[in-house]
């Protein structure tokens, strides 16, 4: 019964004009006023006293419920109604169905809010006549929504009923890996959220990692198009939920809420079967690092095909940060980013990973043989780098890599943040890495992507608080990758002793980039033997 559909016109101007076109295929006129007029004016009636509540002013997210109550007893006064004359065997059928739906728009610069819910009906008029045999069919299709729009002036509230008591909730609470790898959970949380028809509330995000839920915090609906990845899902934003739902959390234990800690293995349609019988109005799917990090959902005895889509379609951007991000390009200073060659590195390997945290010694970096380990990798990456400049001329060199840790100018430009605290236990390692990053340095017209990235940020925050958060400063850096002008990255095993050859955010920027052929024709995806995509002709110095 809940469905996310567009915002539809008003109410009585809908009414008004499928009333009339009723009228006028009818020839009498008082069996369509006793069968037709009489529920629609009840529909009306009952249905605009749902409306919801909303927040006061510089809520930076909508409310996303319906009134559920009632939906039986309209559809059971709505059976079809037939009216049929001698003089003129005209029929006219007439369908009424409800819906509650949501249309969100979000804006960074102006927090006030006016919400207004819409009910009115869908109707099929079909009129047909014995004069001529044509037929006319017209849908006049509305429905209950939820409309937020973004206003200059005072809020309006409109309360007439708190429907917040009816519907169940399902989120998640914090996530100990960062943005990309966080869409594995969300899609199976969506999933699992429509399975159980209940409503999902947009998890908290901050830092980079999905967080405990917060009234001060940003949520996934802030960065991506959750109700494009899953449309028959209805969402409502954390802070608007908090303000209905407050969440209490003691030792570690969400009380007035049931905790799940879902496993890999069992698919959304089996856990929705086996939680069937929690009547807790609001479901915290948790996280044990041991058996349930979000990496294990992509894993084949996890992954299907229906989770597969759902993850792919949350790499859209919500439509704020999407233009956030795009604004970046034409600012006085970052201009050129537009014709740059971009270079996208993620050198965290496994190998790495494990020894700077000390697991699989069998899998670690060899001390002797790997103590340039760095420095031999930049080296690889600048001679196909080279390669490419052959291709499309000589143009700047953006590098975007987590090589780039730590922070500067007192904590406000930052790199790569995840395993910065073990840096210092391996410091022949964090050597090799700062003489890797020297080394990149000391080339003409390269430059450090995440300074600038960084540096955007500071002098045009996204959202307060959020000026040196690694969850924007990652989105950023797979917008402008997978917009560039050319890309170089490795998703190859030729180069995967140097960067992670399956790293989902690296394939997902690829991914962007295939979708047109313009950027497709520009990307390459090994500096070890530098190739493009099949189908793609040579290139010889073109200029953008």
């Amino acid at each position: 019964p809940l469905r996310l559909l567009p915002a539809m016109p008003d109410a009585y101007a809908t009414l008004n004009m499928s009333t009339g076109f009723l009228l006028q295929g009818v020839i009498s006129g008082v069996l369509v006023l006793t069968f037709v007029l009489v529920p629609t004016r009840q529909l009306v009636g009952l249905s605009l006293a749902g409306r919801v509540p909303i927040g006061g002013a510089g809520s930076l997210a909508d409310a996303v419920v319906a009134d559920r109550s009632g939906v039986s007893e309209l559809l059971a006064e709505a059976a079809t109604a037939w009216t049929r004359t001698t003089s003129e065997p005209s029929t006219i059928k007439r369908q009424v169905v409800t819906q509650a739906t949501t249309a969100r728009a979000r804006s960074t610069t102006q927090p006030s809010t006016t919400e207004r819910l819409v009910v009115t009906q869908a109707t099929t008029v079909r009129v047909r006549s014995t004069s001529e045999p044509s037929t006319t069919e017209r849908p006049v299709v509305t429905q209950a929504t939820t409309v937020r729009a973004r206003s200059t002036t005072e809020p309006i509230a409109l309360e007439t009923r708190d429907v917040w008591a009816e519907t169940k909730f399902l989120t998640l609470d914090r996530r100990s890996e960062m943005t990309n790898m966080n869409r594995f959970c969300l899609a199976h949380a969506v999933i699992l959220a429509e399975r159980m028809n209940r409503t999902f509330v947009a998890p908290s995000a901050r830092g980079g990692f999905l967080s405990d839920p917060s009234a001060t915090s940003l949520d996934a609906l802030d960065f991506w198009d959750l109700r494009r990845a899953a449309p028959s899902v209805v969402f409502v934003s954390m802070k608007t939920f908090l303000q209905h739902v407050p969440l209490k959390n003691e030792q570690g234990h969400w009380l007035n809420a049931h905790e799940e800690w879902p496993m890999p293995a069992e698919r959304e349609d089996a856990l929705a079967q086996r939680l069937k019988s929690v009547s807790a109005k609001v479901i915290i799917l948790r996280e044990d690092a041991s058996r349930n990090m979000c990496w294990m959902f992509k894993e084949q005895n996890s992954m299907h095909d229906e989770r597969r889509k759902v993850y792919a379609n949350l790499r859209v951007l919500s439509k704020p940060f999407k233009n956030y991000a795009s604004h970046m390009l034409f600012l006085p200073g970052f201009e050129f980013l537009q014709s740059a060659l971009v270079v996208q590195w993620r050198s965290m390997t496994n190998q790495l990973m494990y020894t700077l945290q000390g697991w699989n010694p069998k899998e670690q970096l060899n001390a002797d043989t790997d103590s340039r380990h760095h420095q031999d990798c930049v080296k690889s990456i600048v001679e196909g780098v080279e390669k490419i400049k052959a291709e499309v001329g000589n143009r700047s060199v953006v590098l975007f890599s987590d090589i780039h840790t730590g922070c500067e100018q007192g904590g406000k430009v930052c790199g790569y943040r995840e395993f910065e605290d073990l840096w210092q236990k391996h410091l022949a390692l964090d050597a090799d890495r700062k003489a890797a990053q020297a080394y990149l340095e000391g080339h003409q017209h390269w430059s450090s992507g995440d300074a600038i990235v960084s540096r955007y940020m500071q002098e045009h925050p996204f959202h307060e608080g959020y000026e040196s958060d690694g969850g924007v400063e990652g989105l950023l850096i797979e917008y402008l990758s997978g917009h560039a002008f050319a890309l170089l990255t490795c998703t190859k095993g030729d180069c995967g002793h140097c960067a992670r050859g399956d790293s989902g955010f690296s394939r997902s920027i690829v991914a962007v980039r295939m979708q047109s052929e313009t950027t497709k024709c520009m990307t390459w995806d090994s500096w070890t033997s530098p190739r493009l995509p099949a189908g793609c002709p040579p290139r010889h110095h073109q200029e953008r």
